[in-house]
């Protein structure tokens, strides 16, 4: 079983794979809302990083999330996002025990036709092992 959800989906996934870690072979975490209330989501990861979470887990966000959904320069917010949501890549890195995949299109914006254009390649990354495995 997979959890994965895209903005605040996205949050929810993470807390679904900390909360109930044997549940879940995997996690899509699509453009995480992670900025909100100054990070407190990265202060709870880093927080469990002794606990269990989900064997696979597939992270993608766009460059422009802020700066498009605004219609307006926002660079500096644009930034702050993709650091955010790549302190959460590098904590499930250095777990040791958790597969990551990371997309980053510097050019995508926080909406569904980039989430769908990254999902193929997340939805393969998830299921490569269940793929590689023989029937039975």
């Amino acid at each position: 079983v997979f959890f994965g959800g895209s903005s605040f989906g996205g949050i929810a996934a993470i807390y679904a794979g900390m909360k109930y870690p044997e549940m879940f072979g995997g996690l899509l975490v699509e453009s995480p809302s992670l900025w909100m209330a100054e990070g407190e989501v990265l202060l709870s990861v880093a927080s469990h990083s002794a606990g269990g979470m989900p064997a696979r887990v597939a992270v993608g966000f766009g460059g422009r999330e802020h700066s498009d959904a605004r219609q307006g320069p926002g660079d500096d917010a644009d930034n702050k996002m993709v650091e955010y949501t790549e302190s959460y890549v590098q904590m499930m890195r250095e777990r040791g025990d958790v597969a990551v995949q990371y997309v980053l299109d510097l050019e995508a914006a926080h909406s569904e036709a980039a989430w769908a254009q990254r999902l193929p390649g997340h939805i393969q990354f998830l299921l490569a092992p269940l793929l590689d495995k023989p029937p039975e």
